[in-house]
């Protein structure tokens, strides 16, 4: 193995051709309640591993239905005119993103798109076979809507609701297509603020909570066959555990592992042991701090850990 084989992602994203461990059951239940239901709001701490869960789990899952997933991440410097416009552009250059995959083609005549609805309607999805495709557009990292526009009108967060209210409240609104929205839980008062106006909002609801000891440990012992024991993979849970009911944190847990590994490396050794794990676990996590936040200034840092 070299350091580029490392089977664990630290802080960084699962991406769809990634193989995510541990989040088996979580990926078939959530993927039900999206196919089956017109609008879907996840919603979970931060760094519980809500995007990996989305790209390396729910997606293959969906396109394995006929359905076409199409990830939006919205930039949010918001022009004080036209708004709606500029959201909607974006959501059109995501339809597009060739990652997706798929042929994409105009089924409506319109000449300009309005409306979320427009957009959402505007295309057809076929795979390159000519089956057609359900699309399922998936807003992640949506409380980035309400923080970045903090110091900024909420005119452009509440023209959004406003159009996407026209659709979610529409109860014979066709269902081809699906909208989910992703989420830290600590945001979530802010949907709950448009739920009065969109009662949508109040149903499909998914808490995405931390691993379970035993999906922790699949993490941990399944990337690769006898990298780790289940006798070293219990130790590495006595160190990490978040509570006494033995719940883990998958980004922490990821990036310990990460990080062990590459100890593993330079130690020359093919497998990460008792030795190893005594040798170097006790302070991957305060290294790791340290050595990415040196030279940051006492505010900056404040101000980075209470947004994160």
């Amino acid at each position: 193995m070299t350091a580029r084989n490392n089977p664990w992602l630290g802080l960084k994203s699962y991406e769809e051709d990634d193989r995510i461990y541990g989040r088996n059951k979580e990926t078939e239940d959530l993927t039900n309640v999206i196919i089956n239901s017109f609008n879907t709001t996840i919603y979970g701490k931060s760094g519980i591993g809500k995007t990996s869960l989305l790209k390396a789990g729910i997606f293959p899952m969906l396109r394995y239905e006929d359905f076409c997933p199409v990830y939006i991440r919205l930039e949010h410097d918001v022009p004080a005119t036209d708004t709606l416009q500029y959201y909607i552009s974006q959501i059109d250059e995501a339809i597009k993103n060739p990652q997706n995959g798929v042929v994409v083609s105009t089924k409506t005549d319109k000449d300009t798109i309005e409306s979320l609805d427009d957009i959402f309607t505007h295309y057809n999805f076929e795979t390159t076979r000519r089956i057609a495709l359900t699309p399922v557009f998936i807003f992640d990292q949506f409380e980035e809507i309400f923080t970045l526009n903090e110091e900024r009108s909420t005119n452009s967060v509440d023209t959004f609701f406003k159009d996407l209210s026209n659709i979610l409240n529409d109860s014979i609104h066709e269902q081809n297509y699906r909208i989910v929205f992703c989420l830290r839980e600590d945001y979530l008062y802010c949907v709950e603020r448009y739920s009065e106006t969109i009662p949508a909002f109040k149903r499909n609801r998914y808490n995405l909570k931390d691993l379970s000891r035993d999906e922790a440990l699949e993490v941990i012992t399944m990337p690769v066959h006898n990298l780790v024991t289940i006798s070293v993979a219990n130790e590495i849970l006595q160190k990490i555990a978040s509570n006494m009911t033995d719940e883990v944190n998958a980004t922490i847990l990821s990036l310990y592992l990460s990080q062990l590994y590459d100890k593993m490396q330079k130690a020359h050794q093919s497998s990460i042991t008792s030795d190893i794990l005594h040798t170097f676990g006790d302070d991957i996590i305060s290294s790791f701090y340290y050595e990415n936040t040196k030279g940051i200034s006492d505010k900056s840092l404040s101000y980075l850990e209470e947004r994160l």
